[in-house]
């Protein structure tokens, strides 16, 4: 009986042995094929040497050096080193001649095969012999794909880089190998061989049975499924990508594994092993949040991190201090720190900007934005999952207990301390690390604060403070000043029009960033719009979303520089009746309407229109059978279409202003649910994003010129305003190749080009034509009251005073009349802006003391 025991354990432990050996062998497959594998003969270019290892992800490059001996180029070819057949995929090539652009080509390379040469064919290009020029090499994958660039060492014949077909040969090279690569591989290994430790201590063994049989062939279904069901990250066509799956396998063995051995540590280890865990833990959750935020965790500040890491530590001592378990404090922690990684990682993916406090008012609105773009589980996603997954499996050991229960009041006691006396210094604590709220740019303060301390250095903005010099007298004293200046407007003029405002969803115009050339015109009929016109440069205040900010701005004539970075009025401060040109041209006598093709609930606008004195709310409900270009989005043809039928269905005698916000060209570009072709197409540039945006703004054009031709053939006095809300949310690496340079490199004024849209005012009738050089949107409201000839409030009198010293205060810069760009110093600002501030607290927030009457028209 007892040697058929031994052999039974035997057997047992040889099946143990087993699976960690296959284990082992598929994660080391991974590991070598991720960094090894097939580098012989397979070069993409060779010129100079590189002295470390890199990474070329999505978007970004690389800068090499060269030298050639002929003076004409007619082409470069580099050797494909594995091939991945992913869609949109593309190589984008500059040289340089030191820093002029003399050449920029863009092949695409989702067609290819391993082991061939991509040529850049062009004109020949006239260079010096033997001067040194450098070129770039830029990928573009939509699917987080990643070029890999290593040190060989393989003999200098095997590496291949050419130039007019000509092979060129260096001393010490590196090459591109086309892989998808990730950073993480390595701290897999590291929490892998932590964790095989515990397959050779000496423990229970398995109990080898049919349930366990069963559960483990269960499992290993499950396994093969996820990875037969995603084909686009473990296969493509015939190119089975061995080494996510090999990474997907091998952890999803040793997770059963250590699912099997669960609590066997003996009780000596137990202590040592849950405060390694509870230590440990917070730090791996860091390197998630800061992996979904595209940040390289150790390269930053060292206090930084610290500070990071203790506050996620923070809230793991606090939730122990309520659920009294180390192991449930850790999971829990650690599922609530993931998700806020995740919904990181798609906020930044969807409008470019990271997550603020303030976005929990806007949950409505993303849900309805969410469900018309494509989300895609990516292999960082399931990186990130496998990692969790071993750390929440490893926290079921982490379960010792104080068993005295004066030690453990003792402990509970220390942790409530170390807690309560983080909390009271946290103000400290952040000065010391050199903690600054970027308001400006908040991916770049995300970046240097790390995504969970910038995330609490925003908090304070919630509450909104006085401004300085902020008194009851001090807002007489201003309004007196306004109220009854000398600014006189001509109401003479007996024509009251219609008036009808469009503020048009992501319409934008890139020459105004640079230059780009395409097929044809994109938008031929605004250009050439010039009777009865004014044209000219809008400032808005957000950046591939937020439109209800830009919104906000043109309806109110508030700035959003004077209040927290990320907070939306709409969702936060609008409570009660609140002034704004359609509640004042009601006064007059108007009938007000709002339009908006999508659900009324986004940005809080149901409630906040109503607040705002429209009379009618139009939304995608009020729309029969419309025209969808893509998704949900409705066409602004039918939009335009809508609005006629409104205007149609008045009496005669009445006057309407409409204010409507498009919906068509809303973020969510490249897709498969276009209904058109692309026929705006970038010339020397391949990015079919861009090319389905252009080709949007093209068909709103259309429709825009339709609109246009309808009211010229009115009696009825007319005047249309359209303006973007914003640029469109489309890849970076479109942004830094018409910039010519990285985002986080941009200056104020060459950033603020990224804020500036297009704007047009028509008549129907006759009006003083003109174009207006620079504008923020603040202003843009009482621009268009003058326009039409309608009374101005005395905040309206103020604005205009305040527009010509300064025409843009836009997202804490302001321009003045000389042009010079600067930022908004609290405490240090011009006196005029501060009277703004001061005017706009008195407006928004000073309830009892608000000076109604400067705020109605006269």
């Amino acid at each position: 009986m007892e040697g058929f025991i031994i052999k039974k354990i035997q057997k047992n432990r040889l099946v143990e042995l087993t699976i960690a050996s296959l284990f082992i062998i598929l994660f080391t497959v991974g590991l070598y094929r991720l960094n090894y594998k097939n580098t012989d003969n397979k070069i993409i270019y060779d010129v100079g040497a590189m002295d470390q290892l890199k990474v070329l992800t999505n978007g970004s490059e690389i800068k090499h050096d060269i030298i050639v001996e002929n003076e004409t180029i007619n082409n470069i070819s580099f050797m494909i080193a594995e091939y991945s057949k992913v869609k949109e995929q593309s190589l984008t090539l500059k040289i340089y001649d030191n820093n002029n652009l003399i050449l920029n080509k863009v092949q695409n390379i989702s067609n290819l095969n391993n082991d061939k040469l991509i040529t850049f064919d062009f004109k020949d290009i006239k260079i010096e012999a033997d001067k040194k020029y450098y070129f770039t090499l830029n990928y573009l994958a939509p699917d987080n794909t990643e070029l890999m660039l290593w040190k060989n060492d393989l003999k200098d014949e095997n590496l291949s880089f050419y130039i007019n077909g000509e092979q060129i040969k260096s001393q010490l090279c590196q090459s591109i190998g086309y892989k998808k690569t990730y950073k993480f591989q390595y701290l897999f290994l590291g929490i892998i061989l932590i964790s095989l430790i515990g397959l050779f201590i000496k423990h229970t063994t398995i109990n080898l049975n049919k349930n366990t049989i069963k559960s483990s062939s269960i499992y290993l279904i499950m396994l093969i499924s996820l990875i037969i069901l995603n084909k686009e990250l473990f296969y493509e066509s015939r190119n089975i990508d061995f080494t996510n799956i090999s990474i997907v396998l091998s952890s999803g063995l040793l997770i059963y594994l250590l699912l099997l051995y669960g609590n066997k540590l003996k009780e000596e280890y137990q202590k040592v092993y849950t405060i390694i865990m509870f230590l440990l833990v917070p730090l791996v959750l860091l390197f998630i949040i800061e992996t979904f935020n595209n940040n390289i965790l150790f390269d930053m500040n060292i206090k930084i991190i610290i500070l990071n890491y203790l506050c996620i530590l923070m809230l793991q001592i606090f939730i122990f201090c309520i659920v009294k378990r180390i192991n449930i404090a850790i999971i829990a922690n650690s599922i609530i720190f993931y998700l806020i990684g995740i919904v990181y990682y798609f906020i930044f993916l969807f409008r470019g900007t990271p997550i603020l406090p303030t976005d929990i008012y806007g949950i409505k609105t993303a849900r309805n934005v969410m469900m018309n773009y494509e989300i895609r589980m990516d292999f960082k996603i399931i990186s990130m999952i496998i990692i969790l997954v071993l750390l929440l499996v490893g926290c079921l050991q982490a379960n010792y207990m104080i068993q005295d229960k004066k030690n453990r009041i003792k402990l509970k006691l220390l942790m409530a301390i170390f807690l309560s006396v983080f909390v009271i210094t946290i103000k400290f604590s952040f000065d010391f690390a050199g903690v600054s709220v970027n308001l400006w740019r908040q991916d770049l303060g995300c970046k240097e604060n790390g995504a969970v301390v910038n995330f609490i250095a925003n908090m304070k903005y919630l509450k909104i403070e006085k401004p300085n010099n902020y008194s009851n007298e001090k807002v007489s004293e201003i309004i007196d000043t306004y109220a009854n200046n000398d600014i006189v407007t001509d109401y003479s003029n007996e024509i009251k029009p219609n008036i009808i405002a469009i503020m048009n969803e992501s319409f934008a115009d890139f020459d105004i960033i640079n230059k780009i050339n395409t097929n044809k015109d994109y938008m031929p009929f605004i250009r050439n719009l010039k009777e009865n016109t004014i044209k000219g440069n809008l400032f808005v205040p957000t950046f591939g979303g937020g439109t209800a900010l830009s919104e906000w701005e043109f309806l109110t004539g508030n700035n959003t520089s004077f209040i927290p970075a990320g907070s939306t009025p709409y969702q936060q401060y609008i409570h009660s009746s609140s002034d704004n040109i359609a509640s004042n041209l009601k006064l007059q006598g108007y009938k007000t309407i709002a339009i908006h093709p999508l659900e009324g609930d986004g940005w809080n606008r149901e409630n906040v229109y109503e607040l705002f004195d429209f009379d009618k709310f139009i939304t995608i409900d009020d729309f029969e059978n419309p025209e969808k270009l893509r998704y949900m989005y409705i066409s602004d043809k039918d939009n335009y279409k809508k609005l006629i039928e409104e205007y149609e269905s008045k009496s005669e005698n009445d006057r309407m202003f409409i204010f409507n916000v498009t919906i068509q060209n809303h973020g969510g570009y490249s897709t498969d649910n276009s209904v058109f072709n692309d026929e705006i197409n970038l010339i020397d540039r391949n990015y079919d994003d861009v090319n389905e945006y252009l080709t949007l703004i093209n068909k709103s054009d259309e429709a825009f010129q339709e609109l246009v031709e309808y009211f010229s053939n009115k009696t009825e006095p007319t005047v249309i305003l359209m303006f973007g809300d914003h640029y469109p949310s489309i890849n970076n690496a479109f942004y830094e190749d018409l910039y010519g340079k990285s985002l986080q490199d941009l200056s104020i004024e060459e950033d603020q080009r990224r804020y500036t849209v297009p704007f047009i005012i028509w008549a129907n009738y006759d009006i003083n034509e003109g174009y207006v050089e620079r504008i923020s949107a603040n202003y843009l409201s009482t621009l268009l009251l003058e326009v039409a000839n309608q009374p101005l409030t005395g905040y309206n009198k103020f604005l205009k005073s305040l527009y010509n010293k300064y025409p843009v205060i836009n997202k804490n810069i302001y321009i003045d009349s000389n042009g010079e760009y600067n930022q908004i110093i609290e405490g240090n600002e011009p006196s005029e802006i501060n009277d703004y501030e001061i005017i706009q607290y008195n407006n928004m927030f000073d309830n009892k003391k608000k000076q109604n009457v400067f705020f109605e028209p006269n």
